[in-house]
């Protein structure tokens, strides 16, 4: 290394921990994000290759402790425990732009993610958790299991309803009432057969850089099964007040499932920050990479239509 040159910092990789109880649909999820990889390259810590429905076609290389994929994804075994897979991958953290563990079925997602949140190259994303609409009412009432359930769901920043298709409405709605009593500010997404919008439960739809030219994203509307997802997009070229973004952050409803913005405010010009939504779960942090951008821009997905959220004013006003 040259004297007196630091290395450059980049930005801490996104962890996300798909949680949920035996047979809720992990593993279905993740083939499903495996088969379709588009741009972000993942690397997925499994507990078990053989579940995995991995296209032979698509395997670049097998070594038994990791598969390494055409797409650019990785697949590594947690056989030998999680935080020797772990340190084994951040050895090299180049390789991949995103990570995904399924956690165990009968494991606590929210210490999983206690890794992340101590590694300065991981940034917590997402504690996502998959429920079985079949099952739920049977595993809450089991003395031996409800507890661990119950943890889980508590623990999640989004919640996915799975297997739908299997019960009838009032079942489902039944369900999705246990849920918001156990976890009131996670969004609730239905789902069948693991079938979700990778991009918003994931956070690949929210790739904002403070630029001008994103701003085709603008006011367009995301289609998926039966959910209808808000996506508004919103630029301002004069720093912010911190003070009206932070209430307006605060006040945001719970349909409001994701949010990234690359912000500069006021009182610290030239710098720029990146604030985080998941959930009800918010985060700013300084960003590492790059000088400040001329503008700040911010994008929010919900599941209900996004009126008054005052951003508009605030993002005008500068």
């Amino acid at each position: 290394m040259t004297e007196g040159i630091e290395p450059q910092r980049t930005e801490p990789k996104p962890f996300t921990v798909i949680g949920g109880f035996l047979g809720a649909g992990k593993t279905t999820l993740l083939n499903r994000v495996l088969a379709g990889a588009r741009g972000p390259r993942y690397a997925v810590l499994v507990n078990d290759f053989g579940a995995l429905a991995i296209d032979e076609a698509l395997i670049s290389a097998h070594d038994g402790q990791t598969i390494a994929l055409a797409n650019g994804c990785i697949c590594c075994s947690m056989s030998d425990g999680f935080i020797t897979a772990m340190l084994t991958l951040m050895q090299a953290p180049e390789r991949f732009d995103h990570v995904l563990i399924e956690a165990s079925g009968v494991s606590e997602p929210d210490r999983i993610m206690d890794f992340a949140r101590l590694d300065p190259l991981l940034s917590p994303d997402a504690i996502l958790v998959l429920v079985d609409a079949e099952t739920l009412t049977a595993r809450m009432s089991d003395p031996k299991v409800g507890e661990v359930v119950a943890t889980q769901i508590r623990t999640a920043d989004i919640l996915v309803l799975n297997k739908t298709d299997l019960v009838s409405r009032e079942t489902t709605e039944t369900v999705e009432t246990s849920l918001r009593s156990l976890n009131p500010t996670a969004p609730v997404l239905r789902s069948a057969k693991g079938d979700v919008p990778l991009n918003v439960v994931l956070g690949t739809g929210l790739h904002v850089t403070g630029d001008s030219r994103d701003r085709d994203h603008h006011d367009h509307h995301l289609h998926h099964a039966e959910e209808f997802f808000d996506t508004r997009t919103f630029t301002a070229a004069e720093p912010l007040d911190r003070d009206a973004f932070v209430r307006f952050a605060e006040a945001l409803p719970a349909s409001i499932i994701r949010g990234k913005g690359v912000l500069v405010f006021a009182d610290a010009p030239g710098r720029a920050e990146i604030w985080q939504r998941v959930g009800a779960r918010m985060e700013m942090m300084s960003r590492l990479e790059g000088s400040a951008p001329d503008q700040s821009s911010l994008i929010l997905i919900a599941t209900e239509a996004i009126e008054g959220t005052g951003l508009a004013q605030i993002m005008e006003a500068g």
